[in-house]
């Protein structure tokens, strides 16, 4: 009988970022598993799964890191804003140079990838012990403040197609800015993963 080899790079992602207390046993549990499902998919969902869980037993089990990590990112948003804003507001002026079809991607990163990045950076540096669940707290944070903007944009659409592009527009740089802030966060040299629930 071949032996299936499940996907690397989620193996790989629990390796990094599982809880330390345990993954290697799991990552054994869920290859022997694959051997019998041979579902990449399957494999990909327990990893996911497994991750999520491990994240939010971290959080709950260290609110008070959890909050500091939140008033890290919030700190560093509001300071990080009197650099990027001016640049945002007189984009063209800055970059007259560009052309226009790449404004778009330019303004983009400028205004949403490089400060999401740099935040989620420093909320991982900074929470080395436990980075992949402190820097979900914050998305999950950044999420919940603009999940509210987001309903009111849903519903102009639903009312008016005119709104839809505002939607879009939304949508887009909120799942590109925390996907940039998890990208950031987890960037940084691993560590020993999630820690046990003792450290």
């Amino acid at each position: 009988m071949t032996l299936l080899q499940p996907p690397r790079l989620a193996t790989s992602l629990l390796k990094r970022l599982g809880r330390s207390d345990g993954h290697e046993t799991l990552i054994g549990d869920l290859w022997e598993e694959y051997q019998r499902r041979r579902s990449p998919r399957w494999y990909w969902r327990q990893v996911l799964l497994a991750m999520a869980v491990g994240c939010f037993q971290e959080i709950r089990q260290h609110k008070l890191l959890a909050v500091r990590a939140i008033l890290t990112a919030l700190v560093s948003w509001y300071g990080l804003g009197p650099v990027y804003r001016p640049v945002v507001a007189n984009f063209h002026n800055y970059f007259g140079w560009t052309l226009p079809r790449f404004d778009g991607a330019l303004l983009l990163l400028i205004a949403v990838v490089i400060p999401a990045m740099s935040i989620g950076w420093l909320v991982g540096r900074l929470h080395r012990q436990h980075p992949a669940a402190m820097v979900l707290a914050v998305a999950v944070f950044i999420l919940a403040i603009h999940l509210p903007e987001l309903c009111r944009r849903v519903l102009n659409a639903l009312d008016d197609a005119r709104y839809f592009p505002a939607l879009v527009d939304q949508a887009r740089s909120m799942i590109l800015g925390l996907s940039c802030v998890l990208l950031g966060g987890l960037s940084g040299p691993a560590e020993s993963g999630f820690k046990s629930a003792s450290s």
